[in-house]
């Protein structure tokens, strides 16, 4: 016989002995083998990543955006500190004292900066927002919601409290006008953007008869909370028809639902932990004073500006010795919750919150630093190959890409 061509040296066949295990192991290794090639294949061809890019209107169902922010300004003390907001529908406000907290900052002996104690502002804006807004004579705000609509709008909010009523009823007719000025009060929360609402069912629509029978409304009016989008789960409110029993209603809820939540008077106090707090005389306040700052605003969803600056009432500034120089501890927009944050990825927190842990130094005095953010709605999908293909909805969320903040 002919020597054949080959890669591999053969044992000789006088050698060999065939046996049941060797053929069995042959067959198995051959299955595994293509199982792994037709695994990696399928992978490879579905798993790729695109980038599909494309202009829609943002359907968003809120009118206003949550801007959270929490900013060390060494060298401006907080009685002279001015938090400033205009957009580009003219709309300006000065001053903003409501929902900030200021806790001012002196130097150590040995140089470094500690948090002294917080800085209570002596006028406050009694207006902020839309409850500057008044309803006229039977102007609603509330959705109304019917069969069709009810479970899906409660799958946006964690907390929905919702009035069943008749039109025909004396005192459904008298909660109305209390009603809708409660939602109205209740915009002017940034804690609760976009996690609380309110909204009404008509009971006497034929596509809402179902949903009042499902809910087992006996009497109007009738006001339940739901939880989480549980809509067999609700709570029943019986206090008072007044704004103030109803929100103190939604904030003990809320509160006692979320025990570790972040709310507007205590938005990320644990970012300034890294500056000691000192404890001190009021004699020891001097020209080394300086501000953090920190907060929740409720804005337009429009372009706008956030300004921090030198400003106070009967008061005139040299500007040729304002240091801008400034410490972002946390800037970020929309729900924010400080343990998701802490237990985020490094890279996650790099891109969603570009401004956090950043020092910006003025070099020389007169100098304004300004920052731009680029907001935009974020919705993503994750496939798993090559065993199980499951989608995994993202809920759509406010991201920042690129710098934005405006420091005068």
């Amino acid at each position: 016989m002919a020597p054949a061509f080959d890669l591999f040296r053969k044992v000789p066949e006088d050698l060999q002995t065939t046996s049941v295990s060797s053929g069995i192991f042959t067959l198995l290794t051959i299955v595994v083998m293509t199982y792994l090639i037709v695994a990696e294949y399928i992978g490879y061809a579905y798993s790729s990543s695109s980038f599909v890019s494309s202009v829609v209107l943002d359907s968003h169902q809120e009118d206003l955006l949550r801007i959270n922010f929490n900013v060390s300004i060494p060298a401006i003390p907080c009685r002279h500190l001015s938090i400033d907001l205009s957009d580009h529908l003219g709309l300006q406000f000065t001053n903003i004292t409501r929902h900030i907290q200021r806790i001012s900052l002196v130097q150590t002996p040995d140089g470094t900066l500690a948090r002294h104690k917080e800085v209570f502002m002596a006028e406050a804006v009694a207006a902020w927002g839309n409850v500057g807004h008044v309803l006229h004579a039977g102007e609603t705000i509330t959705p109304l919601l019917d069969t069709t609509t009810f479970d899906e709008y409660m799958t946006k909010y964690d907390l929905v409290l919702v009035n069943y009523y008749a039109p025909w009823c004396p005192y459904s007719q008298a909660l109305l006008p209390v009603w809708e000025a409660t939602a109205l009060q209740l915009q002017d929360h940034p804690e609760y953007a976009e996690r609380v609402t309110m909204a009404r069912v008509d009971c006497t629509q034929d596509n809402s008869v179902q949903l009042c029978r499902r809910a087992r409304i006996m009497a109007f009016p009738s006001m339940m909370i739901y939880m989480f989008g549980r809509t067999f789960t609700r709570y029943i409110y019986n206090g008072p028809r007044n704004p103030e029993s109803l929100l103190l209603f939604l904030d003990l809820f809320y509160r006692r639902l979320n025990p570790d939540g972040d709310l507007a008077e205590e938005v990320l106090p644990d970012f300034g932990t890294q500056l000691g707090l000192l404890a001190t005389d009021d004699s020891d306040d001097d020209a080394n004073e300086g501000c953090e700052v920190s907060g929740a605003l409720s804005v337009q969803r429009v372009p706008g500006k956030l300004s921090f600056k030198a400003a106070a009432p009967d008061t005139s500034f040299d500007l040729s010795h304002i240091n801008t120089s400034h410490h972002v501890n946390h800037f970020s927009f929309g729900q924010f919750k400080s343990a998701e944050h802490r237990l985020a990825s490094h890279g996650l927190v790099a891109t969603q919150y570009p401004l956090d842990k950043k020092k910006f130094h003025a070099q020389n005095i007169n100098i304004t630093i300004e920052h731009y953010i680029k907001v935009r709605t974020k919705t993503s999908s994750h496939t798993i190959f090559p065993l199980v293909c499951r989608r995994i909805p993202c809920r759509p969320k406010p991201m920042a890409n690129d710098h934005g903040l405006y420091i005068v």
